[in-house]
């Protein structure tokens, strides 16, 4: 996206957020704004970094790949119901005591309802995810991205955040030949939903959204430090003022209303609820951010969610999610395409 006689031109980020089976939302927007492209052209070559916190992720590593927002949409309306159904653990002695000695609290709590089985397990098998992703994404490493990647994680082995990332060729780190499948379960591994990903007894990685749901900002660190390496290696680059960022949300800015009739609520409330505020505070914090460092440059999409399609594991309204991407990028399409992508 350089002019290549002066090193300036925009430089240009995708960001887009965690939210679990609301990724369908940014996938369906990223459809409907791949049909404006040129024939020649598809979304990894749009854009200089592609960045993705959990679901965000994997939409965020498919692209880079080349693969269309168009298909990630379908792996979404056709693969959520399975990734997101419960596995069978009637046959665990846990699981039966959890279900009849603390059914009766979490029937306080009808409107979020605790699953007993979260109080042991995760909520949600890997396997699936894994299989599907695989079908999704192959057996690719990082290495392979046709544009700099970014996915963010946990690593619960050090506490420390971690960003799994395709750099740029003359600056490889050490996740180069990792691959996409395993940096896509580190990243979508959400404490309570999905179990850690375990490579090795040392490596064991939990969801970005811990610390980035929104990974804007993470991606505008990492543009900084491109400029900064192609300035040492070729002596000219694009200026800090050339840098956009498309940033995708996966629901609206007001967030969930999770006051309760007091505030002194303990574990059982908290726990169904907590890592929607976490990852919707952090989403916000980075969004403040970004509009003080980029003003006009940043273009925030939000989608205007009802209540019943804010659960991050609710695949009862799919289709009218995936409508609603499609619409709020129909309405903004024009002007997308031609401050932001082309």
């Amino acid at each position: 996206m350089n002019d290549e006689a002066t090193g300036r031109g925009k430089f240009r980020i995708l960001s887009i957020d965690g939210g679990g089976v609301r990724g369908v939302l940014p996938a369906a927007y990223l459809a409907e704004i791949e049909k404006g492209l040129p024939d020649s052209r598809q979304l990894c070559d749009c854009f200089d970094i592609i960045a993705g916190t959990s679901t965000g992720g994997i939409i965020a590593a498919a692209l880079s790949l080349g693969i269309s927002a168009q298909d990630v949409l379908s792996f979404y309306m056709k693969d959520a119901k399975e990734i997101f159904t419960p596995p069978n653990r009637q046959g665990n002695i846990f699981a039966g005591l959890a279900k009849r000695f603390l059914g009766w609290i979490t029937r306080c709590f009808s409107k979020q309802d605790l699953n007993t089985d979260q109080l042991f397990f995760a909520k949600y098998a890997q396997d699936p995810l894994r299989q599907k992703l695989t079908g999704v994404l192959g057996e690719r490493i990082l290495d392979d991205a046709r544009t700099l990647l970014l996915l963010t994680a946990v690593d619960l082995a050090s506490g420390r955040t971690i960003v799994f990332k395709k750099p740029e060729a003359s600056n490889t780190g050490k996740y180069g030949g990792f691959a996409v499948v395993d940096a896509v379960l580190a990243t979508t591994a959400a404490p309570t939903y999905f179990p850690a990903h375990r490579l090795s007894a040392e490596e064991v990685y939990a969801d970005g959204g811990l610390w980035a749901n929104n990974p804007g900002l993470v991606a505008y660190m990492e543009a900084l430090a491109v400029r900064q390496h192609r300035i040492g290696t070729e002596g000219n680059a694009f200026g800090t003022d050339d840098i956009t960022v498309l940033s995708i949300n996966t629901g609206d800015a007001q967030g969930p209303d999770f006051r309760g009739p007091f505030v002194g609520y303990g574990l059982i409330w908290w726990m169904p609820r907590l890592l929607q505020v976490v990852f919707h505070a952090q989403a916000a914090g980075t969004e403040y951010f970004l509009t003080d460092l980029l003003g006009d440059r940043l273009k925030r999409v939000g989608f205007t969610l009802t209540e019943d399609m804010r659960p991050l594991d609710s695949t009862s309204h799919l289709k009218e999610m995936a409508q609603l991407g499609r619409q709020t990028a129909m309405a903004e399409a024009e002007d997308v395409l031609s401050r932001f992508v082309l």
